[in-house]
């Protein structure tokens, strides 16, 4: 299903006119040209103003909208900022910096100034004192991506004598880092945001496509993941890449196409032609194309991107293996980063032992921020792929120790319980339900079935433990409804009658008796009917009629009983009297 509303035209220009950007205000679309500046009214699909400047002068940077003071901020001549209101664009302040800008970069309405050596200030510092902006930044070199962090701190990056360095800046100082991949050249780049996280998109000359956490420390590793691959040259053109809401990225190939593509899976999900030269730029969930003097919009139907909604789109091809690079002069001492030899090991080869020790070494160099990220990687699902294969060796050690770093989703391995269940592993199990997270209906119902396989009526100890982990697991009651639908309906009985005693022993207070009502409500539902038609299983039910009615009681009883010790600790407190002093008055006559 295409992610993408259809294509409308949304200005039209002369080929005077040089775009710049656009970015979001409310509903309207702020349109930036060297010479104009539009409002674009996005809910009723027209322009709502427009404002053109004097001959000798053109906007340099994107103008945003500062909520502050109510009013618009441009860049003319990359060293003027002015500032204007709708009602008022000729007669405003101009203010003049003593270092050229790059860009205005807004956040929530609260606008941004990054200077061409990498100093960011917000705008009201800059306002105060223009012409004291610190002249020594970070970069000497042109800046190939800017973008604002989740935690108000600018991200760039630039080349320099042919090398690649990312610079953090929070207005207070900076830091920075170099770039390298192999001997490759950067593509292009861009950001991701999600929550609190950001997610570093790097796109090289042979056309692998990275993502990276973002360093939160000068001697931090970073991972350079290959997650998926795109036509590309070694050009450094503009626009060709730009970031969309739900984890995915737009990106414009050699072959001329916008292509859709999510930051977990690195798969495809849309894809679009577009003229040469064309750029891409997200402005909230409008996907703009500027091709040659349009500027066509395309609304973006934000889809969660899980495991099912990408299975067969996925390319044959199998994926890289992540290469990693230090960030920072500092080194690690707590071991050797999780290299590519660790990982292609655990991915070829077939001995326990070897596995066991790669994975151990892997694991303990791996910092605890960077932990989820890999278990969530292309390179784990390909590991769990073949740990969980039929036709692959049974290694159970290697994955006990995958599963308890509690950073593994079903979703992300299909086969998993159903590998487990084959062989019979119910101490592999038994952690899985513990240590697993996202487990489906589906696999807990067929998890019941194998538990439940030898069990005639009253189950052993190792299978009551597995069942009661079982009860404790978050479910969707019509999926899990139309699962236990599909169960035996001798198994669904040994489990009701497990209920009931279960419940029976069960303390009240006992934040289970919930999950437990909830299961018995279930199973009855799935198997109404065949309950009803079936003699055999009514004493089971009678037996549960006495346990349920038995614990009805005792709630009532106990809610009688503290009744009467309510009225009784009310009854009971007393009000301490103040001491009184008795004293008499008398008239004496003189």
């Amino acid at each position: 299903m295409s992610l993408l509303g259809i294509k409308h035209v949304l200005l039209q220009t002369s080929k005077q006119k040089k775009f710049i950007d656009a970015v979001l205000k409310d509903d309207n679309i702020i349109i930036t040209y060297n010479n104009n500046i539009t409002i674009y009214d996005n809910t009723h699909k027209k322009i709502c103003n427009s404002w053109t400047i004097g001959m000798g002068q053109q906007f340099t940077a994107a103008a945003v909208y500062n909520a502050a003071d109510e009013e618009y901020v441009a860049v003319i001549n990359s060293s003027v900022i002015k500032t204007f209101t709708e009602d008022n664009f000729s007669k405003t302040d101009k203010f003049t910096t003593n270092i050229p800008i790059h860009k205005l970069i807004s956040r929530k309405g609260q606008p941004f100034v990054l200077f061409i050596n990498g100093i960011v200030l917000p705008l009201g510092k800059v306002l105060e004192d223009p012409k004291e902006i610190p002249t020594t930044g970070s970069i000497s070199s042109p800046i190939m991506m800017a973008e604002l962090l989740s935690n108000d701190v600018v991200a760039v990056i630039f080349c320099q004598e042919n090398k690649y360095f990312l610079t953090f800046s929070d207005g207070q100082g900076h830091c920075t880092f170099p770039v390298v991949k192999e001997s490759l050249k950067l593509h292009c780049s861009c950001c991701c945001h999600k929550d609190s996280t950001d997610l570093l998109i790097t796109v090289w000359e042979d056309g692998s496509i990275c993502k990276s956490l973002i360093p939160t420390e000068s001697d931090d590793t970073l991972t350079f993941e290959s997650f998926s691959s795109v036509k590309t040259s070694a050009s450094k053109r503009p626009g060709v890449i730009t970031t969309l809401p739900n984890d995915m990225f737009a990106i414009i190939s050699d072959e001329n196409k916008a292509l859709i593509i999510d930051t977990k899976y690195g798969v495809m999900h849309d894809n679009f032609e577009v003229l040469p030269n064309t750029q891409i730029i997200s402005v909230g969930t409008n996907l703009l194309t500027v091709e040659e003097e349009t500027v066509y919009a395309r609304t973006f139907i934000p889809k969660p991107v899980t495991l099912s909604s990408v299975l067969g789109k996925r390319s044959n091809e199998a994926p890289a293996i992540p290469s990693v690079v230090h960030w920072g002069k500092k080194a690690s001492k707590k071991g050797n980063p999780p290299s590519e030899e660790h990982m292609e090991t655990l991915l070829k080869s077939s001995v326990e032992a070897e596995l066991i020790t790669t994975w151990d070494e892997l694991w303990k160099a791996t910092k605890p921020q960077q932990r989820q990220m890999v278990c969530s990687s292309t390179f784990m699902l390909r590991l769990l792929e073949k740990l969980t294969d039929k036709k692959a060796p049974w290694h159970p050690e290697l994955l006990s120790k995958i599963i308890s770093t509690k950073c593994i989703s079903a979703k992300s391995c299909p086969n998993l319980f159903a590998r487990i269940l084959e062989k019979e592993d119910k101490n592999l199990l038994s952690k899985s339900f513990t240590h697993v997270k996202d487990i489906g209906e589906m696999d807990i119902v067929l998890s019941l079935n194998v538990i439940l396989s030898t069990t005639k009526s009253l189950p052993d100890k190792e299978t009551v433990l597995l069942l009661n982990e079982i009860i404790k697991l978050p479910f969707t009651e019509v999926k899990l409804r139309d699962e236990l639908r599909k169960t035996n309906f001798e198994k669904a009985i040994v489990l009701l009658n497990h209920l009931g005693r279960k419940l029976k022993k069960t303390n009240l207070t006992s934040s289970i008796v919930d999950k437990i009502i909830s299961w018995m409500c279930l199973i009855l539902d799935a198997h109404f009917t065949q309950i009803m038609v079936t003699p055999n299983v009514w004493e089971y039910l009678i037996e549960l009629q006495e346990t349920v009615a038995a614990q009805v009681e005792m709630y009532n009883d106990l809610a009688e009983i503290d009744a009467i010790l309510t009225k009784i600790k009310q009854s009971s407190t007393t009000t301490k009297k103040i001491k009184q002093f008795v004293y008499n008055v008398e008239v004496m006559l003189i």
